[in-house]
């Protein structure tokens, strides 16, 4: 791979198949109608579906029922049933339409992965999609009128959307007319909690499905990659400050979602606005004092001043080449040192904090759902 390539936002192309509109008109002149969709091709595809009005504007989800089983009606008369199918991975673009920002999961979700809003299907179409929509409606509606005028009794008109030709052009530097794919993000993840598949733009994210964040699950991860490092020979010091380093960028993800979500006096949005993350002791007292969140809830008083007097090693690490000096004896109350020590880190200890970090993420996500409870969702 040459340095910088990008290996993210890949285009990934359509499912294909091919979408048949069946057009027949019986003895006594009446117009009878079928949609059919088929594929052959051997990559992933699944179906969904919308209702949209005559412009292609989708106004509410379609479901599919089982062999044989009605669809779910539409709201009210002349909307227009319209297959929409995956790309070549089996998952669907969607764009919020709260926030305009782009992500891929299963085909009907619920939230926004990224501002958490409740959503659905007809207001959270891709460009592709609503492209898509636009180009299917009109072809019916077109198919419709001239199936109406140019039909005989007893006859049949099939019109075919190729959607195989669109799925080819994916590898083609020139694109058909009516053209469709979607895109791959950053952060693919199925959620711990309800099973389902997320693409998402960064790290952190709500699922799109349950609405559950995802931050514990990433953290657990990233911990065991640091404790993976530093089994393999890694530097101690720079696992203390990786691990101090995803704590801050936990925490300020749930601050941010908080701040969005939860209304709160002018002084707890600043306080928690404005504080810095890898300070634990401020950030203990401001959890507990604006959100009624207990970060070290059944921790004991040794684990949570050994948490507070690793932190403040990080940043000798981090700011003044490892050495000691007085602040950090204030600071820390660690009187095992001597000013002008170098700090060397045992992996007996970075394990251990390490520990305690994985205990207050578990804390802040259990309380923080209390605060925004998931929905309750089937898994697939």
């Amino acid at each position: 791979m040459n340095a910088g390539q990008n290996i993210d936002f890949k285009e990934v192309g359509h499912c294909g198949g091919k979408i048949t509109f069946i057009f027949r008109k019986d003895g006594n002149g009446q117009l009878l109608s079928s949609i059919k969709w088929a594929s052959q091709r051997p990559n992933p595809a699944a179906l969904a579906g919308v209702y949209a009005l005559d412009n292609g504007l989708a106004v509410c989800p379609l479901f599919f029922a089982g062999l044989g089983q009605p669809w779910s009606p539409p709201p009210f008369q002349g909307c227009v049933p319209v297959i929409i199918g995956s790309d070549s991975e089996g998952h669907f673009g969607h764009k919020c339409s709260n926030c305009d920002r782009y992500w891929r999961s299963n085909p009907y979700p619920n939230f926004c992965p990224y501002c958490g809003v409740a959503l659905q299907i007809s207001s959270c179409l891709s460009d592709a999609q609503k492209t898509y929509v636009g180009h299917y409606v009109k072809t019916l509606n077109d198919a419709t009128e001239s199936a109406l005028s140019g039909l005989a009794p007893n006859e049949q008109k099939e019109v075919e959307i190729d959607l195989d030709s669109v799925a080819d052009a994916v590898a083609s530097p020139e694109k058909p007319d009516f053209y469709l794919s979607e895109e791959s993000q950053q952060k693919k993840f199925h959620c711990y909690r309800c099973g389902h598949f997320n693409d998402v733009l960064g790290r952190y994210a709500y699922c799109s499905t349950c609405g559950v964040r995802n931050d514990s699950q990433i953290a657990s991860e990233e911990i065991e990659e640091i404790r993976n490092s530093i089994n393999n020979g890694g530097s101690l010091s720079t696992a203390l400050r990786s691990g101090v380093a995803l704590f801050d960028s936990f925490i300020r993800q749930f601050v941010e979602q908080i701040l969005h979500l939860v209304p709160m006096t002018p002084r707890r949005r600043n306080q928690l606005g404005k504080q810095a993350f890898h300070d634990l002791k401020f950030v203990r007292e401001s959890f507990q004092d604006c959100l009624d969140i207990t970060l070290c809830r059944d921790m004991s008083a040794t684990d949570i001043t050994y948490a507070e007097k690793m932190f403040h090693r990080r940043h000798l690490h981090e700011h003044k080449g490892s050495i000691v000096d007085q602040k950090y004896i204030n600071d820390s109350g660690d009187t095992n040192v001597r000013i002008g020590q170098e700090l060397r880190e045992t992996r007996e200890d970075v394990h251990r904090f390490l520990s305690i970090l994985s205990r207050m993420f578990n804390n802040a996500h259990e309380q923080f759902n209390s605060i925004i409870p998931p929905a309750d969702i089937d898994k697939p």
